[in-house]
């Protein structure tokens, strides 16, 4: 009948793909993954399998996991290498097919740790010790450090290298000394050991001996007990020696002594020196040792051997300036030989403006006491052989001696020679000290047995004496002028400096700079002197801001002998003009030119004016000098052969005056006319060759020299000898 009705419809689907798994781990951007990583993500619907892709690019062209057919919803891989990013996805699969790739997500594997940063030993440091503690920050990532550390900057000679530390600092502890050292550090995990931090450098210290005590200078007195005490580095055992001759030789004091003991005690030998050292040596290493400074071993008794001489006990030159060292009260006759007054004599100066020279009395003024000196002259010479007791120092190894106002002569209290300069430096004093050998000197030594004049210009009751390496001298502060012209004139006889005198100008000068004018010592026992400003002054210091100077200048001479007087320094005064003038006969010396002349004196005293400064100035100076009455001067020299100078004044008032200068015999008949003319107002210089008006020798004898000036006479003798 055909076919019948449809059924009703009914409608069904195939099975579709699974739908897009969701990742769960390791999360997107994850980093410092081990290479074993187990990846999980959610189940998803209709799925038979996973499969799972790992990826070094994005675009999965670089596959190195890619694995299908998983049944869990997680997957265990192993093999990844560190220090990578890797790109990951999943999608799901059943019969009729796989579904759609998940999301991709990336993650990085562990990375080996940064370069770590240095703390310390820093940066070139030095004096590092030789077991030191090394830091450095932590670092990311490092379950462990590499310290290495060598000799040479490329890392060939290590001399350590220790991995497996756990923290950021670690002790070494064999380190050598006097080494340059470089340092680095490397972090360390599961993938391996980072990059080096930078290199350091640093220094580990010297071995060295430094003595402790004595430290800068010391005085020990012989027979007591001193504590040597010392600092060392690298040093186990050293010897202790001793040198009383600044180091020439050495004497053990111990042979070995372990340097961790803090000091060894030492009995000073009686040795006296001004010249000790102690040294400490090494006995592993003999070229590493130390020496003390400078010390001084005091003595208890000082022997006194001397013999003084004299030269010619009739000359007033040979007298010396005498003291005696140590603790003594020894009166003067008792080193004397003879009779006092006939055989011997002594002076003692007692700092007076006048009549300071006391003559030997049996007093006990002249007794030898520290300190104490005394002018003496003896025919017999003098000759000591005693010894004495050396005096007490005080806390600063000083000896106070007393002094009183004005000059004095003192003496060394011990049995060595000091320096002039420590004395100043002690006591802030600038006046120097003057030694006499028939002339004065000024003195840098302070020497035993002698006598020295010294100028009390602060009028201190005592002076302080601090004996060699005291350590008591500490330097005041000082302004020192700096000369910057200077004059200097010295009396020389036959080459020999007999006496002189300084003047210095300088740009410093202000008052409080007096003090550098030094005073000159009395001149009584001197052959021949020079002085300035009333016969005291050696040192005179000027302003330089003046137009001119004027100075008063004494020479003394005995009578009729010829001495030189000898200039330095004219050239600083280029730019001045330098005139020397005989305040007596009025005559000039122009010292720009010349740098010597003679000088006899008839009356054993010449005065001087020196005059600096520009030619208005040393004229007018000149000017009002002229003599004030008529001068007729004592012939010089005279006696004479054959030559003889005569020296003249006229005054202002007679300016303009006839002028006439003869010779006459005794028989009173003119000999030789020397001046006829009108002269103005000056002093004048004339010779006479000892011949007549008709150039005839005359014969020895005695002469009258006249000076007529208008309506004045003057005359004077003189004698010829042949």
């Amino acid at each position: 009948a055909g076919q019948g009705e449809w059924s009703e419809v009914r409608q069904f689907s195939t099975l579709p793909v699974p739908p897009t798994p969701m990742l769960v781990s390791p999360e997107d951007n994850a980093g410092d993954l081990l290479t074993e990583i187990t990846f999980e993500w959610e189940e998803t619907e209709l799925t038979d399998s996973y499969r799972l892709q790992i990826a070094t690019d994005a675009n999965f062209s670089n596959l190195a996991i890619n694995q299908e057919g998983i049944t869990s919803t997680s997957y265990e891989v192993t093999g990844l290498q560190y220090e990578s990013i890797y790109y990951w996805r999943v999608r799901a699969a059943n019969i009729a097919g796989e579904g759609e790739w998940s999301e991709v997500r990336q993650f990085l594997t562990l990375f080996a740790p940064p370069a770590p940063i240095l703390i310390s030993p820093e940066n070139d440091a030095e004096d590092i010790p030789v077991t030191a503690e090394f830091h450095w920050e932590e670092t990311a990532r490092a379950d462990t450090y590499r310290l290495q550390i060598a000799t040479n900057t490329n890392f060939t000679n290590i001399v350590v290298d220790e991995e497996d530390i756990t923290s950021s600092f670690y002790e070494v502890s064999n380190l050598d000394y006097e080494f340059t050292y470089f340092w680095r550090v490397a972090g360390i995990n599961l993938a391996g050991q980072g990059p080096w931090s930078d290199v350091w450098q640093f220094a580990t210290p010297d071995r060295f001996i430094q003595f402790i005590n004595p430290a800068g200078s010391t005085v020990w007195k012989e027979n007591s007990i001193e504590r040597i005490e010392w600092q060392t580095m690298g040093v186990e055992e050293m010897r202790i020696d001793y040198s009383t001759n600044n180091g020439a030789t050495w004497i053990v004091i111990e042979e070995s002594i372990n340097t961790a003991l803090d000091g060894f005690d030492w009995t000073v030998p009686a040795t006296p020196s001004t010249q000790t050292l102690l040294r400490l040596t090494d006995l592993q290493d003999e070229n590493l040792s130390t020496i003390s400074p400078v010390l001084s071993i005091y003595p208890e008794v000082i022997s006194m051997e001397r013999s003084i001489p004299f030269d010619d006990p009739s000359l007033v030159s040979s007298y010396r300036m005498v003291g005696l060292p140590g603790n003594n009260n020894i009166p003067v006759a008792a080193i004397m030989n003879g009779k006092a007054r006939s055989d011997w004599t002594a002076f003692w100066d007692d700092g007076s403006d006048e009549n300071y020279l006391i003559e030997y009395t049996e007093s006990d003024m002249f007794t030898f006491t520290p300190g104490r000196g005394f002018w003496v002259l003896s025919k017999n010479g003098i000759n000591i052989d005693t010894t004495a007791h050396t005096v007490e120092l005080g806390t600063l190894h000083v000896y106070d001696i007393p002094i009183h106002n004005g000059w004095n002569i003192i003496s060394n209290p011990f049995g060595v020679s000091i320096p002039w300069a420590d004395v100043q430096t002690y006591n802030d004093i600038i006046n120097p000290i003057w030694s006499y050998n028939g002339s004065f000197n000024q003195s840098t030594a302070f020497e035993p047995f002698v006598g020295y004049y010294y100028y009390n210009e602060e009028n201190h009751t005592s002076l302080s004496i601090p004996y060699p390496n005291s350590g008591s001298i500490t330097e005041p502060a000082k302004v020192t002028p700096e000369i910057t012209r200077y004059l200097t004139f010295t009396i020389e006889k036959e080459g020999i400096p007999r006496s002189d005198i300084f003047i210095g100008i300088t740009e410093m000068y202000d008052e409080s700079l007096e003090r550098y004018n030094i005073q000159a010592p009395p001149t009584d026992f001197e052959e021949a002197s020079i002085r300035m400003q009333n016969d005291r002054v050696h040192t005179q210091l000027l302003s330089p801001y003046s137009e001119g100077y004027t100075i008063d200048i004494q020479i003394k001479t005995p009578k009729n002998k010829q001495y030189t007087i000898h200039i330095e320094g004219t050239e600083t005064f280029s730019d001045y003009h330098l005139v020397l003038v005989n305040i007596h006969s009025g005559k000039r010396i122009e010292l720009n030119d010349i740098n010597t002349f003679d000088i006899s004196s008839s009356s054993g005293a010449e005065h001087f004016k020196l005059i600096l400064g520009s030619e208005e100035y040393t004229r007018e100076v000149q000017n009002n000098m002229l003599p004030s009455v008529l001068t007729l001067a004592q012939n010089y020299p005279n006696p004479f052969n054959p030559v003889t100078t005569i020296e003249y004044g006229i005054p202002i008032e007679k300016d303009n005056v006839f002028v006439t200068l003869e010779i006459f015999n005794l028989l009173g008949q003119k000999v030789r006319t020397l001046v006829k003319d009108r002269q103005s107002a000056g002093f004048y210089s004339v010779e006479w060759d000892a011949r007549n008006d008709g150039g005839t020798t005359v014969p020895s004898g005695l002469y009258i020299y006249r000076l007529n000036a208008g309506a004045t006479m003057l005359s004077n003798t003189m004698i010829l000898l042949k």
